[in-house]
């Protein structure tokens, strides 16, 4: 085959085209920070970008969701902690109003306190957190309870539901996270049974010098602030599951991150290195490519 100077100035140009596009490509990835800044970068990578960006977004969203589930919780044990205050000072009364040596004046006077109580306990029970009502169940716009038949009050109504909300915190795994007011928290006034009707009962009681029913408000409070202790024990439990969820997820964005990272990102010091070559290559395929230019051409152009 017979080599003409045409074909060895083309091999020529194409090395110089081939080597200034490779030191732009590798500029463009210095300036950008960026190893793939197009599919046709590499496709197999641009892929595994894709399902790793997939897979940190999904992971951001289940962070979010058990911060706000996180949060829930540490608003539901901060509100159980007043009724847990609450439900303290009424046992009190009540053994302080069983005596029997206790003038009605002063019964008369712990009445008043239990009705103060009382509404203290409506107020816990219309908690909100960020806008909705943590005891309403799925109803959350809706006010749970509201006092009836007063002042002073009769009874209590319940508005919400019984329904439980749930967080996505991994791939198919949902944690429910509310309690509701009617079926765990208060109980169910319907059947005049809830902590409202035993404050109301206790109250009425001390008014009319009713011992027999303030002894059994003893008991009765005492059962209800039980109650009350081991819901905060499942919210404590809860709250330390979501703090480890936090900790799985925090660390799994790390590796996610870096991996990211990884497939995706310049290595800078490898690029330089990379760019200089090149450089040199560039001006290698300059100084021979003079030689194979015609010197009648050569000096032409001169």
């Amino acid at each position: 085959m017979r080599i003409t100077n045409g074909m060895q100035s083309a091999s020529m140009l194409r090395s110089l085209q081939g080597s200034g596009e490779r030191s732009m490509k590798l500029q463009e990835q210095l300036s950008t920070g960026r190893r793939i800044n197009r599919p046709s970068d590499d496709p197999v990578g641009v892929s595994r970008l894709l399902r790793l960006n997939r897979d940190l977004s999904e992971n951001e969203q289940y962070t979010k969701n058990a911060q706000d589930a996180k949060a829930v919780l540490d608003a539901t044990d901060t509100a159980l902690g007043g009724i847990d205050d609450i439900l303290q000072r009424l046992h009190e009364i009540a053994i302080s109003g069983a005596n029997g040596t206790l003038p009605q004046a002063s019964k008369d006077a712990l009445a008043d306190e239990v009705n103060e109580l009382l509404g203290q306990l409506e107020q816990i029970g219309n908690t909100t957190y960020s806008g909705i009502y943590i005891f309403a169940g799925e109803k959350v716009d809706t006010e749970p309870y509201t006092l009836t038949g007063g002042p002073p009050y009769t009874g209590a109504t319940f508005n919400g539901n019984d329904g439980k909300r749930s967080y996505e915190i991994a791939p198919g795994i949902k944690d429910t996270v509310n309690l509701t007011g009617h079926a765990e928290v208060f109980g169910d006034e319907t059947t005049q049974n809830s902590i409202f009707d035993h404050v109301i009962q206790l109250r009425d009681a001390l008014r009319a010098d009713d011992n027999t029913i303030i002894e059994s408000s003893i008991d009765v409070m005492s059962d209800d602030l039980d109650n009350i202790i081991n819901l905060r024990s499942v919210i404590g439990a809860k709250y330390n599951k979501m703090d480890l969820t936090l900790d799985r997820l925090s660390t799994a964005n790390t590796t996610i991150t870096q991996q990211i990272a990884d497939s995706g990102d310049t290595d800078v010091a490898k690029a330089i290195i990379q760019l200089k070559m090149e450089e040199n290559v560039y001006q290698s395929a300059l100084a021979v490519g003079s030689r194979i230019i015609p010197p009648s051409l050569a000096d032409y152009l001169t």
